[in-house]
């Protein structure tokens, strides 16, 4: 599916409230969401795969040189659901490699809106930090999907505050007594305090022998990698280096018109990255 008509779909608030099952009941569903595959790279041999054949099935595939063909790590259906299949800190890394190469995919955005259903927000897993990437997807996606006006009709006038906070609710399981744990060889893992009116729905748990744990791993891996790699080195003037220390070590965000005109006069052209430091500042994207 080309950037153009994924935008234009996205700019739609009725594929929004069908996608997270906030649709009120009885109305017809939207009509062109089957048959859509939308990639996430962390580089060529890495990265997600969505899947959906119409609302009724999603899957979240992670692609990996170790098997020929995606290997299924959560999926949504109206039968049988497991959804529960990445940490959020996964998300952002993950999300932060395919915005670079993309900066029709800026981050967070699409992808992480699209994959939140599939990834809990949970006590003791960093619960700020993925409400504020939440919230931003959210909050920006219209802008995100529909930067230029051209598909400006009234389904698509951004999503108001009730949706937002709907969206945000279904993905919050804080009260569901679920937590990551961490384990010496397959890694981190889902589990389940009690047992409670929630079911632990997901195929991550340390008794799946079938979850991909080590590839996982290996593609969190690369993606620190090539964050790490992703920056010219000629970008790191004394001006870049000294203003991007300050805003680090204060997460005061007043200077970044100033990093943003010292990154172009070291030759940076990289437009993810010029974009997200560009009026106006959305503190979890330009960091």
């Amino acid at each position: 599916m080309s950037e153009y008509e994924l935008r234009r779909r996205m700019g739609d608030r009725r594929f929004w409230t069908d996608y997270f099952g906030a649709t009120f009941e009885g109305a017809e569903r939207y009509p062109e969401l089957a048959d859509i595959s939308l990639s996430f790279p962390v580089d060529d041999e890495y990265g997600l795969v969505l899947e959906m054949r119409e609302i009724e099935f999603r899957a979240l595939m992670l692609r990996c040189p170790e098997a020929a063909e995606p290997a299924c790590i959560a999926y949504l259906d109206e039968a049988h659901p497991m959804p529960l299949g990445l940490r959020w800190t996964e998300l952002d890394l993950i999300g932060r490699c395919a915005a670079w190469d993309t900066p029709g995919l800026p981050h967070p955005g699409v992808a992480v809106a699209l994959l939140a259903p599939f990834i809990p927000i949970v006590e003791g897993d960093d619960a700020g930090m993925a409400i504020a990437l939440l919230q931003a997807a959210l909050r920006h996606i219209a802008e995100a999907a529909d930067p230029y006006g051209e598909f400006g009709t009234a389904s698509a006038a951004g999503l108001p505050d009730r949706y937002v906070q709907t969206f945000m609710e279904l993905c919050d399981l804080r009260d569901a007594d679920l937590y990551w744990r961490h384990d010496p060889d397959a890694g981190w893992y889902l589990d389940q305090k009690s047992h409670g009116d929630r079911t632990l729905y997901s195929y991550r748990k340390l008794s799946n022998l079938d979850f991909p744990f080590a590839e996982l791993k290996a593609c969190e891996a690369r993606a620190r990698r090539r964050l790490a790699d992703a920056p010219d080195p000629a970008w790191r003037t004394p001006d870049v280096v000294k203003l991007l220390g300050d805003i680090t070590a204060t997460g005061d965000l007043s200077a970044t018109g100033s990093l943003l005109t010292a990154l172009r006069k070291a030759g940076c052209d990289n437009a993810t990255v010029l974009a997200a430091l560009a009026e106006p500042v959305i503190p979890v994207q330009a960091c």
